[in-house]
């Protein structure tokens, strides 16, 4: 029983001894300095502007395998839809009036594609 004694007493004293090393070796990597550095003042995330799907606007733009450059349709006809079903001025897109244009989720969206159309 003596010798258990013993081998636990030396296990727990190399545990000490690698303890106290660890310790040393990473003294310095917690320790904040001496200068604490000044909280900088609180400053609201900047916007970024949300890049919008392109669409046509004109129906020039779906012709000729124009409508190839909207990924969104699968041919011109489609595309042609799109622009004769678009609204042309921001008074369309008040009142609910974003609802009668299916590619529309709120009338924000509906006024952005309006002011797309403005040179």
């Amino acid at each position: 029983m003596a010798e258990y004694a013993m081998v636990l007493a030396g296990l727990a004293v190399v545990c000490l001894v690698a303890a106290v090393f660890v310790g040393a070796a990473i003294q310095g990597r917690f320790e904040s300095t001496n200068t604490p550095t000044p909280a900088k003042p609180f400053e609201p995330p900047t916007t970024r502007a949300v890049p919008q799907p392109n669409s046509p606007t004109a129906i020039a733009e779906c012709e000729d395998g124009g409508w190839r450059n909207f990924p969104q349709f699968d041919n011109e006809a489609e595309c042609r839809r799109y622009v004769e079903n678009s609204p042309t001025a921001i008074a369309e897109c008040e009142d609910g009036g974003w609802r009668n244009f299916p590619q529309f989720d709120s009338e924000a969206e509906c006024r952005r594609y309006v002011d797309s159309l403005l040179p």
